[in-house]
């Protein structure tokens, strides 16, 4: 009995033995897997978001692409259709009026009768699509760069051409981002 006790004291010793030679072993493995882990974890965030910084560039040039096209195959057609409008209106109202020649037509008369032909011809809708268009430059959702190389002149320009209808219109409706772009751009 007496060796049969020593024998499972001696497979305790050995089996404790193991065990903390285990532990030493273990120990220093998992803190290594860990912090491995860790690395792994890290880089995968780091892929993750540069992934999601090109989901977003790439989310701006297809946004600003759209903007771009807006304006050339919508705005600039629409700009003209009403310059157009006015055109007629103007010519047609000096013709009911008797004038013969613009040159004999008082400023002041010429000038109501450019601003009634653009309010005819519905100069608000240009307004209000540049209106638009600047919510969209402002919303951060576009490269903004892109499109004041294009159409900052175009869109400034138009609007100082047109200042005496833009302050008609206003009266009406407040156009507050195309008022910030003008002023950035201008």
């Amino acid at each position: 009995m007496l060796l049969s006790q020593t024998a499972n004291v001696s497979l305790e010793l050995v089996i404790s033995h193991l065990l903390e030679s285990l532990d030493l072993v273990l120990k220093p493995a998992v803190s290594i897997a860990t912090i491995v882990g860790i690395f792994i974890a890290l880089f995968q965030f780091n892929r993750a978001i540069k992934n999601r910084e090109e989901d977003i560039e790439n989310a701006r040039f297809n946004n600003t692409k759209s903007v771009f096209k807006f304006f050339i195959r919508d705005v600039i057609p629409l700009t003209h259709t009403i310059e157009s409008n006015m055109f007629s209106y103007v010519v047609n109202s000096l013709e009911e009026q008797g004038f013969r020649s613009i040159d004999s037509v008082p400023k002041r008369t010429l000038n109501q009768l450019i601003l009634a032909g653009q309010e005819k011809a519905n100069i608000d809708e240009v307004f209000n699509q540049l209106e638009y268009q600047a919510w969209i430059i402002f919303s951060g959702q576009i490269d903004e760069s892109q499109l004041q190389d294009m159409f900052s002149k175009s869109v400034v320009v138009y609007c100082q051409i047109n200042a005496e209808a833009f302050r008609t219109c206003q009266k009406s409706r407040t156009y507050t981002n195309l008022n910030k772009l003008l002023e950035k751009w201008g």
